[in-house]
């Protein structure tokens, strides 16, 4: 005897797999692919050691766009298995191109980490310290001299703060520069 019950209706959508995610996105795994393939091309082939440096990094950073464009086309789950481990596979050979880049090219980078730090030091340190000037500046109008500053007033104070950190700050990192220069800092990097 047959039963009148309805079945239920499953709304689940069917799982995303490997197969279909590939023939979705054949033209962007192609580019990765190319984009990895030349950055290990150019470090090896090229003779002009600028852009034997520079060119490997610019193909690095497609590769990286990519592959991160890639990342977020994966379908949400559910999904099989093999769409999940290549996913973690795409993450894991990115992350072995960067590290291959940056033990490759430690001459880029460990350069570029000291002109980072050059810019840190130059304007975040005056960025961050012209805020408490600024209320140090209010503190001292308003129990020192009695008077009253507004908020639109003290902007332009605080702009005028910021300008003479800026200054102080390089005439510090200049004069330290010249102190330091008879004693060269070298940077050993581990491989």
């Amino acid at each position: 005897m047959e039963s009148n019950t309805p079945k239920p209706v499953s709304d689940e959508r069917p799982k995303a797999t490997l197969f279909d995610f590939v023939k979705d996105n054949s033209t962007l795994i192609t580019g990765v692919a190319a984009f990895a393939a030349l950055t290990a091309f150019f470090t090896t082939q090229l003779k002009d050691a600028e852009i034997q440096a520079t060119l490997p990094g610019v193909t690095l950073l497609g590769a990286f766009l990519l592959g991160f464009e890639l990342l977020t086309r994966t379908p949400a789950p559910p999904r099989h298995w093999r769409l999940a481990v290549f996913e973690l596979v795409l993450m894991v050979m990115l992350a072995n191109l960067a590290w291959y880049w940056f033990k490759a090219f430690h001459s880029i980078w460990v350069p570029l980490l000291g002109f980072l730090a050059n810019l840190v030091l130059l304007f975040a340190l005056p960025t961050l310290l012209t805020y408490p000037c600024g209320k140090a500046v209010k503190f001292v109008a308003v129990h020192a001299l009695h008077k009253q500053i507004a908020d639109v007033t003290l902007i332009p104070i605080q702009r005028v703060i910021f300008v003479l950190l800026v200054i102080g700050d390089t005439v510090l990192y200049f004069w330290a520069a010249h102190k330091l220069i008879p004693h060269p800092i070298t940077i050993r990097t581990p491989f």
